[in-house]
């Protein structure tokens, strides 16, 4: 069972869901620097999701499934709600 820290930033949270993979902490940690990268959620990665706007808590969810790499990703209306510039992120992937 997971459980939540209220504490947790973007970070552990994405660390949370990938490590519960069996992967390495050092696999984690790269994958998760990989996604806040690739998403630019890096800036504020010590928020916790709760505490960001639906939109960049849309990108977290993302992240923790881009940082598991599978081998196809089906997205169901992912810019819906979104901005023009994370759109744009979203897209890129």
């Amino acid at each position: 069972m997971l459980v939540v820290d209220d504490d947790a930033g973007r970070r552990s949270r994405l660390s949370d869901w990938v490590a519960q993979s069996g992967l390495s902490p050092v696999e984690v940690d790269g994958r998760v620097g990989e996604v806040l990268e690739l998403l630019d959620l890096g800036p504020e990665e010590a928020t916790h999701p709760y505490h960001l706007a639906s939109s960049v808590q849309r990108l977290v969810a993302l992240g923790s499934v881009l940082a598991m790499r599978p081998p196809i990703l089906i997205l169901d209306e992912p810019s819906t709600g979104q901005d023009d510039p994370t759109v744009r992120r979203v897209l890129s992937v």
